[in-house]
């Protein structure tokens, strides 16, 4: 598998192949949390991010197309994860004070 293409390795996860997958996520799981990291400058949020990006490329499998790269296909999923979490619309993500602490929020906020 290390000389298989990540699109060949995501169709083969399309059709129930489980070490295509683990392929996939052991190339590019580095790199996806760093960028995850980089934009969300926290740690919690990036984890709880990084396992929804697997998960939607999981529910996804079945409609991909090798158009472009599978690494542009999964930074694309990640970059809609972000956009929530940089304008403070994910429950709380992406929206602490200085100190680390979640502002309180308000009966009838929001």
């Amino acid at each position: 598998m290390a000389h298989e293409d990540d699109g060949e390795l995501m169709q083969r996860f399309a059709r129930g192949d489980l070490r295509a997958f683990e392929a996939l996520h052991s190339r590019h799981r580095t790199a996806l949390y760093r960028y995850l990291l980089r934009h969300t400058r926290d740690p919690d949020v990036t984890s709880d991010l990084f396992q929804e990006v697997w998960s939607r490329v999981i529910a996804s499998r079945a409609r991909y197309e090798p158009r472009a790269r599978f690494r542009t296909f999964l930074f694309r999923i990640a970059h809609r994860g972000i956009r929530p979490v940089a304008r403070g619309d994910r429950g709380g993500h992406g929206s602490r004070c200085r100190d680390g602490e979640r502002p309180e929020r308000r009966p009838g906020a929001g």
